[in-house]
């Protein structure tokens, strides 16, 4: 199972650096947080020569005009339908994008027939992911091929089938 990092806005880039070193991590989101879209940018520039180091894929926190701008590997989608598929439109072949908020089968059959690189299962926030979540989760790596991420703080993601297992590091 392959390792997906959620990282919050202006973390320590030594300690972050740290974790890719002892770590084998797949991506890494960057989340946005409340910031502007400038302070956003100039972070990124920041831990975008590490993950190309380390040959981590870097995910940028639903800014594909961004993402595209400054070379990141792609985007996570959390925004509406709309949005995700002028992500594709803009980005794929070239760049990832994937998808999350999703909170329902429906919304996982939408999100992913959007060919988009993976589904996104769990709370971007660090919150405890439900039995429903692991659920949903569960149910899309047994019917679906398009990739899973499951956001595990739990430690349950092998047992759901998904290809990636999320955790979110608070690195400040």
């Amino acid at each position: 199972m392959q390792k997906f990092l959620i990282v919050p806005v202006n973390s320590d880039i030594i300690a972050l650096e740290k974790i890719f070193k002892e770590k084998n991590i797949s991506a890494v989101l960057l989340l946005r947080g409340i910031d502007n879209e400038k302070t956003y940018e100039k972070y990124i520039r920041k831990i975008l020569p590490l993950t190309q180091k380390y040959q981590i894929a870097c995910l940028l926190d639903n800014c594909p005009n961004l993402a595209k701008k400054i070379g990141a590997d792609g985007v996570h989608m959390s925004t509406d339908i709309k949005n995700l598929r002028e992500a594709v439109r803009d980005l794929k072949p070239d760049m990832i994008v994937g998808a999350g908020n999703i909170n329902s089968k429906d919304d996982a059959m939408k999100k992913g027939e959007a060919k988009v690189d993976y589904v996104f299962f769990g709370d971007l926030n660090g919150e405890k992911t439900s039995q429903e979540t692991y659920d949903l989760a569960s149910w899309w790596a047994k019917t679906f091929e398009v990739p899973a991420v499951f956001y595990d703080p739990q430690n349950k993601a092998e047992n759901t089938g998904c290809e990636f297992s999320a955790s979110y590091f608070d690195l400040n």
